[in-house]
């Protein structure tokens, strides 16, 4: 179709009303400029994962989402660290074409690990990212059940950077000395960096929940379990 206006163009003919509007550049206020200005990736400031932006790009699954995008967190008997070396082996075994291209430690000062790998996806790259927080037992021996709950922050604008996703950077805060770890919790968000909608209605396409399996896919090579499970969910999906 476009080669058909192109070649009207060349001809000196003009071009039909249908024609002229599939020509017409995108507009200021369309969803397509929007989810390049306004996606984000890395924590939050207080150094949580960030829930996905539905209304800009909905191929996306995260354990900070309170909709349909939400996802449950993991749990790893182990420490930060181990946890976050045994995701550096889970996600290019679960994705091939993954690439580690953001390592974070102390995020926000809290002991949580900040890890992002970028993949092939339907429509350009995805993003797979996951902060690891400690899990805590106070003095009174039982797990901080709070540790389990997200922090929903809102969406900040940024430029998108030409060769690939903008990482926020977060400043440091004191860790509190309360409790000591007991376990890992893995949240994650899981998202495409581009959309691509059905012009000009502007209906996005889906990648066929390609997001929710990569996250499954993770999780099953790594063999962490399900947060809120009975015994035998915590390793069936």
């Amino acid at each position: 179709m476009l080669a058909a206006i192109a070649a009207v163009a060349v001809l000196g003919g003009a071009p039909s009303p249908r024609a002229a509007a599939l020509a017409a550049p995108t507009p200021a206020n369309s969803p397509m400029l929007e989810a390049k200005t306004k996606l984000i990736f890395g924590p939050t400031p207080d150094g949580s994962i960030r829930p996905c932006m539905g209304n800009l790009v909905p191929n996306c699954v995260s354990t900070a989402s309170t909709n349909d995008l939400y996802s449950p967190p993991w749990r790893a008997p182990l420490t930060v660290a181990e946890a976050a070396r045994v995701l550096e082996r889970a996600v290019p075994s679960a994705a091939p074409s993954a690439r580690l291209v953001k390592s974070e430690d102390d995020v926000a000062g809290t002991g949580a690990a900040y890890r992002a790998w970028q993949a092939d996806g339907l429509f350009g790259p995805d993003v797979f990212e996951v902060v690891i927080k400690p899990e805590r037992t106070p003095r009174g021996g039982l797990v901080e059940r709070g540790a389990v709950a997200e922090t929903s922050a809102a969406a900040e604008t940024s430029a998108a950077a030409a060769d690939g996703p903008e990482f926020s950077s977060q400043k440091p805060s004191p860790p509190s000395q309360s409790s000591s770890p007991s376990s890992a919790l893995v949240t994650y968000r899981s998202s495409a960096t581009s959309v691509q909608y059905i012009f000009p209605i502007q209906l996005p396409l889906t990648d066929g929940g390609a997001q929710r399996k990569r996250a499954v896919a993770v999780r099953a090579s790594s063999n962490f379990s399900l947060v809120g499970c009975s015994v035998r969910e915590c390793f069936v999906e």
